[in-house]
């Protein structure tokens, strides 16, 4: 009795992991896409955790997950994305040719091409890294060196 409850577990977790692995669940064993403090330069992207209390007032409130900095003579679109992975803080260039990049998906990658995010907009921008139109929600996810999992995340572009 004891050895097939310990199978019945088994091929449940095994289930579990290849239902997770088809519908784009990623691993928590993927490094973390962690919020960091961003206060000192202009930012024209800026996504934060949903539901993080924010307050333009309150520098201490502004913990962000993705933001892009403008820069003089380049298109926005072409502005690094910064964030803090694993600890770290990472400057990523968007990937235009990335597949399944659109104005409504934005992935981002590091100079040696072994770290790629995506950012999931609800509702597509103008173009990618361009303005949003106004806040939205969006979904924020590691997508390599492993698939991690997807964080729900709000803000915009241009606002």
């Amino acid at each position: 009795m004891k050895l097939r409850l310990t199978l019945a577990c088994v091929g449940m977790l095994v289930s579990a992991s290849a239902l997770a692995a088809c519908s784009g669940g990623g691993s928590a064993d993927a490094p973390a896409i962690e919020p960091f403090l961003w206060t000192e330069s202009p930012a024209y992207c800026a996504f934060l955790p949903s539901g993080t209390k924010f307050n333009p007032a309150d520098k201490s409130t502004w913990e962000f997950t993705f933001i892009t900095e403008p820069q003089a003579g380049t298109p926005l679109a072409q502005s690094q994305a910064v964030m803090k992975i694993a600890g770290e803080m990472v400057r990523l260039n968007r990937a235009p040719d990335a597949p399944g990049a659109n104005a409504r998906t934005w992935v981002y990658r590091g100079e040696d091409g072994m770290l790629e995010v995506e950012l999931k907009l609800d509702q597509a921008a103008t173009e990618i890294g361009g303005s949003t139109g106004g806040p939205q929600n969006a979904k924020l996810s590691l997508r390599a060196p492993s698939k991690g999992l997807v964080q729900e995340v709000r803000g915009g572009c241009g606002l």
